[in-house]
This record gives C-alpha cells, structure tokens and sequence, in this order.
C-alpha cells in the first residue's frame, strides 16, 4: 500500500488524486481474509411496460449496454443523450430504465391459471420476472414465513445454451467472478429475509463456483448456519473427461437456522419430541461401524424385526456396530428403530437411538436432519432421468440440465417432513422442477404445501438471434411465448397437474422408484403471474386499484383462488379468499355488517393515519393495512 501512495502523490490533477486516495482508502477499510471480491451495484431494471417521457433514462431493446437520457420526444421518434453523444431512435425501440435507487412500484398480472383441486384452498404460484425484483416485493409478503428455499442458480460456466441457466456474465468479462458472487449475494441477503427460524436453504453448484459459494454463504448466512455441503452424481458417462477425471458430481449446500427440526437441546445436537416418549428428547446415530467380518466377527450377522420378522444382514466391510447379546439389551430399552418405526426418519436399516442424557461421546456427531448421511440415495436420479421427464411432457429438448423431480423431493422431505403445510420458495425456478417435486411430495404424504417460483423469461440464445433476423420485438407476444417462463416453466406445471402432455396426451410410466403413474396428476391448483410496474402517481391518486388485487390477496395468504381485478366506489369483500377491501370509509358501517366472520385481512384506503388507527379498532379485524400509503411504503422496490 506504501507504494501505491506514494504513486498517488505525484498525481498533479488534485481532483483525481483525491478520488483515487478516497478509492484506495476503502481497499484498506475493506480488507478481508478469504471471499475477496468487488461489490458491484444492483443490476438495472427494464420496465417494459412503463412509458417513456422527457428526462427518462432508457435503453434499446436489441442492445441494453448504454443508457441514455431522453432529451426530446417528437411524435414517433425521440432524442437520446448520452454524455456529448446524440441519438434519434424510435419510441418503439426503447425501453424504461430507473435509476438505481429510484423506486418503483410493482403489481402482478394474471396470466393463467390451473385448477385441479376445487375443493382446495391451497394454490401455487409462479410469478415471471427477474429475480432481485421479485424477492424484494416477496420480502414484504412473506417476511420470515418461508420454510425451505431450494435454488439452482446459473453456475457462471459461461455455458452458450440458456442464458438463464449458465450465462449470467459474459464469460469475456474480466469482473465475471466478482460480478457473479455480487449477484448472488444481494439474492442471498434477501433469501435469508424470508427464512423462518426453523427454515432451511438449499443450493445447487457445480465446482467451478462451489468454494466461493460456499464462503459466501458462510458470511451472509451464517457460517454457524453450515449444515452439510452435499455431493450429487448427476451423470454416469464418461466421455469428453480433461486428464482423465470426469466430473460426474455437483454439490448441493445446505444452511439452516436454529430450529431447523424440532427443539434444539444441548450445544450443537438436534433432538425429536414424540408422543411415545414425552418429555424424554431423543436423536438416532448409524448403527453400522466402518469395521470388517474379519476385524468383528461378532458384529457380522443378521439383524432381524421381531414385530415383522424382516431381515436386515450384516456388511461384510461394515459390520454392526453391537454384538447380538448388545442388539437384545438394546432392543429391550427400545433403542433399536426399525425402518417405518418413524416414516418421517426415512431410513433403509437400523438405527441406534440415543437419549438425552446418554453418554453423547458414544454416538459422534449426528447429521441431525431427517436424512442420516449427506450422501444420498441412489434413487433421487441424474440428470438424464430430469431430461426423460420433460421430454415426457414436451417431447424435444427445450430446457438444458434440469434437476430430477426426486432429487428435489428428498431434499424437500429433510426440511419439511415434520412440516406438511409448508412455505416452499424457488427463485430461480428454470424448468419448475421444485413445484412438480412439491406436488408430488404431497401426494405421497397427504401435505399441503405451498410453493412459489420466481423464473424471469428469458429465450434461448439461439432462438434470440433468430428473433433479431426476423426483426422481432423483445417483449412481444411472438418473442414472449418462447421464453423460458411460458414456453417451459408453466407449460409444465399445467402438464404435471393434468398428467398430460402439451398435446394433451396421457403421460407415460410411473414416477421414478415409484409405482404412482405420471398420468395421475396430481390434486392441485396454480397461478401464473407477471411481474409489472405502476405509476407513482396514479397509484396515490387511487386510479390502479384493480391492478393491485393480485397483490392483496397473495398478502393476505393466497387462500382460494384468486379475485377477478374489480372496480368498486364503496368496498370489495373476497369471502372465498379471506380479506375485503375497504375503498371508501363513508361507508364503513355497511361494510362491517356485510363482513364474513372468515375474512382476517382488511385494507383500509384511506390517507389520514388516525383514520386507518380509529377503523381499524371499529372493525376489530386480525390484521388491517393502510392504502395506500402502506403499499407506497412498504411495497416499493429498487431502493438502495
């Protein structure tokens, strides 16, 4: 550092020295031993649907690299500055770009629904938009409500296919590292927002980033939080392999807060609470030992179930850990447990129990989770076995490397087992293999968890460069129906749902390792939005109500299926979805009359505080909201 200051000191422009001290100077403060790496602002917002005026900052749909301001606008075409240089473009080429920093206001539009559960009030979601934007409005909603995220984000290979899925930056870019870990972990800060106190995290990574990931993760959330980094084969093949090792493994890590499962007793243990045993916590250790027939002849034999009479031999290179007379003492202090002992332990052989205050020195370190080992069945699949169930539903190859549907329900059966009304969050959703997995899950289980996806519609290169020759739009409805939300991610959620395939056609074959078949379907109902942006202005004055329903009654819980935008003078009262809104406060006396005793939530309109405060106390609701002036505030996106 001496001799860098010693360089800024013969700089003569004063001006310059002082800017370059001042950015030296943060090096220093800035210092840090392991994840090192260059913070870089938020990524811009294009607002597709926002019109442009004099003084707006745009850019050009076909190339978004420069952001220019717009200076004049006449009739169809406007003047463009950017510093001395002067533009004329078409109105129709450009696009709204805000300021970083500049709010804006988000709403949700419907495009599509499928219902197939309707006697359900449970309903999934996806919403189309980039993902920064979208967590940033889900903050608000489901702040420290969600219990598992799972997310498969680009790997940052550079990878020319999808450029969701690999090509985040230009692999040319000299701040391509810096700037994907910066990506991540703005998402990553967010994420952990909407984590509850019993939640979990779970993502995948190959090894080109999987270290980075890895300290990152220790440092937003939590290193304390580190459960298990786990190894995925996800292909067998051995071709194209670089000095002959083939990289057949990705890593899937996984973070949890405190009280992932159960109730945390002692330092650093996770024990269960069950009926059978109350007051008494409990946790289950392996009861194999890494030890040979040869080394523990005695430990070499066959365990069998008295209450069934399964049989469970002995590994001749790992035997039990016990001796028979051991096995018979332990079984009569009900220390053995069998598999289907406790479905929710989802093990293959026996375990040892151990109780509180036993001597926790014999058992070693518990995995603490439902699953007893990181590594992981061979059942959960590869990625071909991911491939096979698209191309069931699409019959072509139109999403690259998706997950396995059982993979992701392994994951999910750790973190929500003991859980079956959970809150299940994607945000970088791709092919919708986490919903699938979802209903899936709770087809086999009997839960009723709820799952929300985030995927932005991006097309494929190649379809993009077809797009440009043909001179279409981004942001048409020829170049929209291609993108990865509608041409993948919904498509196959309305299939899986329907047990069919986009022709309508019965899908064939049964569910991986499972005798349920694919064209069953599965009980449930989904929404597909897309994420746009109002008017300031216009949503102060009142004017985009029924643009804002959407987001209402995702607030108020997502319970049945979603109203129909609406204009109304008075009131609107959603006794299906369990919140009304109060547009008028004239006619509050009608409006608590009409109230259902099911309805929870209530939004007041009105821009007088102790107006809200004294209708609110008059209603005596569950919850109330103030609009708009809680939308403004709370609902705004984009800030620093």
């Amino acid at each position: 550092m001496a001799a860098i200051e010693d360089l800024i000191s013969k700089i003569q422009d004063e001006s310059l020295r002082k800017q370059i001290a001042e950015e030296v100077n943060k090096l220093k403060v800035n210092k840090k031993f392991g994840l090192i790496y260059e913070n870089h602002l938020p990524e811009r917002a294009v607002l597709f649907d926002m019109p442009v005026k004099i003084g707006s900052k745009v850019t050009l749909r076909r190339d978004k690299k420069k952001i220019y301001q717009v200076a004049e606008i006449n009739g169809e075409t406007a003047i463009c500055v950017e510093g001395e240089e002067q533009k004329i473009f078409p109105l129709s080429e450009l696009l709204y770009v805000p300021e970083i920093g500049e709010p804006i206001y988000p709403y949700l539009k419907q495009l599509d629904s499928i219902k197939n559960a309707p006697t359900s009030d449970l309903w999934h979601t996806l919403i189309e938009a980039e993902n920064y934007h979208a967590l940033q409005l889900l903050d608000y909603m489901y702040h420290g409500k969600v219990d598992c995220i799972y997310i498969d984000p680009p790997y940052n290979t550079g990878a020319k296919d999808w450029k969701y899925n690999n090509d985040y930056v230009d692999g040319s870019d000299q701040y391509r590292h810096s700037k994907w870990l910066s990506m991540m972990e703005k998402r990553l800060k967010l994420a952990k927002k909407l984590l509850k106190d019993s939640g979990a995290i779970f993502i995948s990574i190959d090894d080109g980033e999987a270290c980075s990931l890895k300290l990152l993760c220790d440092e937003v959330i939590g290193k304390e939080k580190f459960v298990a980094q786990i190894p995925w084969r996800k292909r067998t093949s051995k071709s194209d392999v670089p000095f002959g090792i083939s990289q057949d493994y990705e890593s899937i890590l996984c973070y949890a807060n405190e009280n992932f499962i159960g109730k945390v007793k002692g330092k650093g243990r996770k024990y269960y609470e069950t009926d059978d045993f109350p007051n008494k916590p409990w946790r289950f250790h392996d009861l194999t030992k890494q030890t040979t027939a040869m080394e523990r002849p005695n430990s070499f034999f066959t365990i069998m179930n008295p209450k069934n009479g399964k049989e469970y031999p002995a590994n001749p290179l790992r035997t039990w850990a016990i001796t028979k007379e051991t096995f018979k003492e332990y079984y009569e202090q009900n220390r053995i447990i069998f598999p289907g002992d406790y479905d929710f332990l989802k093990i293959s052989k026996p375990v040892l129990r151990y109780w509180q205050e036993d001597d926790m020195k014999k058992a070693g370190e518990a995995f603490g989770m439902v699953a007893a080992s990181t590594f992981l069945p061979a059942d959960v699949g590869m990625t071909q076995d991911g491939t096979k169930e698209l191309a069931q539903i699409f019959n072509d190859k139109r999403f690259p490397f998706p997950k396995p549907v059982n993979l992701i329900k392994h994951l999910l059966t750790i973190a929500t087992s003991n859980k079956k009304d959970a809150l299940i969050l994607d945000f970088f959703a791709g092919s919708g293999t986490t919903l699938h997995a979802v209903n899936l899950l709770n087809a086999e289980d009997g839960g009723n968890r709820r799952c929300i996806l985030v995927t932005n519609n991006e097309v494929s290169l190649e379809e993009a460069k077809n797009f440009e020759k043909k001179g279409v739009q981004e942001g048409s409805d020829e170049w929209n129906a291609l993108g990865i939300a509608r041409f993948v991610t919904w498509p196959r959620t309305r299939c899986s749902i329907l047990g069919e395939n986009i022709k309508g056609e019965a899908l064939k074959g049964n569910y991986l390792g499972s005798d349920r078949p694919m064209s069953e379907g599965f009980s449930a109902n989904a929404i597909f939005f897309k994420l746009g942006f109002l008017d300031k202005t216009s949503v102060s004055l009142g004017k985009q109500l029924q643009e804002l329903i959407s987001i209402l009654w995702l607030k108020a819980g997502a319970i049945g299926e979603c109203p129909p935008a609406e204009a109304n003078e008075k009131y609107m009262i959603y006794r299906e979805s369990n919140f009304a809104v109060l547009v008028d406060p004239v006619y509050v006396n009608d409006f608590k009359e009409n109230l259902s005793p099911n309805i929870e939530v209530v939004y007041i309109i009105t821009d007088y505080e102790n107006e809200f405060n004294n209708i609110s106390a008059f209603l005596n609701i569950k919850k109330s909201y103030q609009l708009y002036k809680d939308y403004l505030e709370n609902f705004k996106i984009n800030t620093r």
